[in-house]
């Protein structure tokens, strides 16, 4: 499985020393010839150059997904603004599932040993073949109280650093997808798969609405609020839109359906299982 990292170019990308650190091969995904040059020198690692148009962030992970990786594979791709990622220690690491505890919110916020993350990648990538599905990411909340159990199978997959399989169906799926591509690619993937796989307690630390990534908040609301349509559109009575709060920010779409027997009806009543 390989490991790729896009980028748009950007001169201060700190995910490759978190990917060095934890002896992690990979590879950058960047949009011209001139960023490959430039990251390759930098970062003495093989820079892919896809030349994205139309919707770029769709234009590149669809090059990863499609064109990088041959039908059936699996890769795990991240953004280039990866801090640090965080983990409990390894007797709590070992556990499904903590108690509440204050205490924990401080371990969960432990920097991973730097052998571990590899390994989980891996472990991740087999969790989805177990479960039958093809997208699986890591959590991202920092704050443990939601996320004291280790697996999740019917969440939000945010795409910072997460594995999937070529199924042949692109992240584009729908060329009037703006921004929020996690959010489509979750809801697709347990649509037609019924769930995905979350590791809760690997935390991918990252800022958020960088100046020179895709604009600020405000800038990428009208593709946010164009996507949501589209969204509550196909997948009606799966997922919810809070009312009464600004519609474009992420966190105010998640699933309205949470057990494996609700989805499943959903699933029969729109004709994803026959």
């Amino acid at each position: 499985m390989k490991v790729y990292m896009m980028t748009k170019g950007v001169r201060d990308a700190t995910t490759p020393a978190v990917l060095k650190a934890c002896g992690i091969p990979f590879e950058i995904v960047c949009h011209t010839d001139e960023d490959a040059k430039r990251l390759s020198d930098k970062h003495e690692v093989n820079c892919i150059p896809c030349y994205p148009s139309g919707n770029l962030l769709g234009s590149i992970r669809d090059f990863v997904h499609l064109q990088l990786t041959n039908s059936g594979d699996w890769y795990c791709l991240c953004d280039d603004n990866i801090t640090e990622v965080y983990a409990p220690p390894g007797n709590i690491y070992a556990c499904d599932e903590v108690e509440e505890d204050p205490e924990y919110r401080k371990l969960f916020m432990t920097p991973i040993e730097r052998d571990l993350l590899w390994p989980e990648i891996w472990n991740l990538k087999e969790e989805c073949q177990r479960c039958g599905t093809v997208y699986g990411g890591f959590g991202y909340i920092d704050n443990y109280f939601f996320r004291r159990k280790k697996w999740k199978y019917r969440g939000y997959v945010k795409a910072k650093l997460f594995v999937a399989q070529n199924d042949g169906q692109p992240w584009m799926w729908d060329e009037r997808l703006g921004l929020m591509l996690d959010h489509a690619k979750t809801y697709d993937v347990i649509a037609r798969y019924g769930r995905v796989v979350i590791n809760q307690w690997i935390f991918p630390q990252h800022p958020r609405f960088q100046p020179g990534g895709l604009g600020s908040h405000m800038e990428r609301m009208p593709m946010r609020l164009q996507t949501i349509e589209v969204l509550k559109e196909k997948f009606k009575g799966l997922i919810k839109v809070k009312e009464g709060e600004i519609e474009g920010y992420e966190d105010n779409i998640s699933l309205a359906l949470q057990s494996e027997t609700s989805i499943e009806r959903w699933r029969r009543r729109n004709g994803y299982l026959h």
